[in-house]
């Protein structure tokens, strides 16, 4: 699935960025 992320955030903007970079890849592909 696109949307499966992990549930623990290493870093603080890296929920964000994995969004944005699924929203990207949706796009895209």
């Amino acid at each position: 699935m696109l949307f499966e992320s992990p549930p623990l955030n290493i870093f603080p903007g890296l929920n964000d960025l994995q969004e944005s970079v699924t929203l990207w890849q949706a796009i895209r592909f």
